[in-house]
């Protein structure tokens, strides 16, 4: 079994990010998007820390049903990874999880209690944080990152966490930052201005807040992005504050 291989691999648990783990000929075979049960054709990418990382190629037999995610950027972005399950199941396997990790450190509860379900799966977020980026042509993106990518950014076109006013908001700073030609800070060079827009939204009152974290200011047309942004999103956005960051690190 080497890289580069495809194999027929059966999920037997998941590693504690989530991801289904598989034993074929005494290796460990690390399968994003699939879970305990499945039975896949995998393709084995790359070998790290004595584990094969593969991408499952075909479900043959799912372990659990599967569902249309809803979200348009699922298995590509950074963030859900069990979208495409049913939510009970979700819950199942979080539940799961948590067994494994008290059990791998030979910890037992007095009482185990069931997960307490969400009342709402999505929209629930009232914080999210989107990054600034370019593309390979040189036009700028903004949105989330790519799955195990700190350094690729993907066009966020929307997202199910937070709100659809949040949607709303990203693809206005967005087109505003295009339109008045704002350069987007390069994590190579550390040259730039455009990092991060953070938005804050209080669920219970709809008021919204938006950071946009900029590298350098006062700077040329930042006042005039906020001005233009804050026209077309309306009164939802009771507070908008530029933050400058000149560090190297990537925090919002």
């Amino acid at each position: 079994m080497k890289r580069g291989e495809h194999v027929i691999v059966d999920i037997e648990s998941m590693t504690p990010k989530g991801d289904g783990l598989a034993v074929l000929d005494g290796r460990e075979i690390v399968v994003p998007r699939t879970v305990p049960g499945d039975r896949a054709e995998v393709y084995l990418r790359r070998k790290r820390k004595g584990r094969f990382e593969g991408v499952a190629d075909d479900l043959i037999e799912p372990g659990m049903p599967r569902q249309d995610p809803g979200c348009v950027h699922f298995g590509h972005c950074g963030g859900c990874r069990w979208q495409d399950l049913a939510y009970e199941d979700q819950l199942r396997l979080k539940e799961k999880m948590v067994h494994e990790a008290f059990s791998r450190r030979e910890l037992v509860p007095h009482t185990w209690h069931p997960i307490a379900p969400s009342p709402d799966i999505f929209y629930y977020r009232n914080k999210m944080e989107f990054s600034f980026d370019t593309e390979r042509d040189g036009s700028l993106q903004l949105g989330l990152h790519v799955r195990e990518r700190y350094n690729r950014v993907f066009d966020l076109e929307a997202c199910l966490l937070q709100s659809e006013r949040s949607n709303q908001i990203v693809d206005c700073f967005r087109r505003h930052a295009i339109r008045l030609e704002l350069p987007v800070y390069d994590l190579k060079s550390h040259e730039g201005l455009l990092r991060f827009l953070v938005v804050r939204e209080a669920k219970g009152t709809g008021q919204i807040m938006v950071s946009l974290v900029v590298s350098e200011y006062p700077r040329e047309n930042v006042d005039a992005l906020v001005a233009a942004a804050l026209r077309e999103v309306g009164d939802d956005v009771t507070t908008c504050i530029v933050t400058l960051h000149t560090g190297k690190a990537q925090i919002a």
